[in-house]
């Protein structure tokens, strides 16, 4: 996450909140299982939010400068 911000990114998404029951993605990391129970990564996930909240008014004004763009 924080590499991402430090190249200029505004916003950070995890790709699965709950695991789902079924189907392809039961073994997909997620931030909590199916039950609603907090995965390995939850912990991570959670310290980086207090983080980046902690740092909010200085990170909020900065502006990254691209000298190359992936198309």
């Amino acid at each position: 996450v924080w590499q991402a911000v430090a190249h200029g990114a505004s916003a950070f998404a995890f790709w699965l909140w709950r695991s789902p029951r079924g189907g392809n993605e039961t073994l997909h990391g997620s931030v909590v299982d199916a039950s609603g129970r907090p995965r390995a990564a939850y912990a991570e996930i959670t310290r980086v939010g207090r983080e980046l909240a902690g740092t909010w008014s200085l990170l909020q004004e900065t502006r990254s400068k691209a000298v190359a763009a992936l198309v």
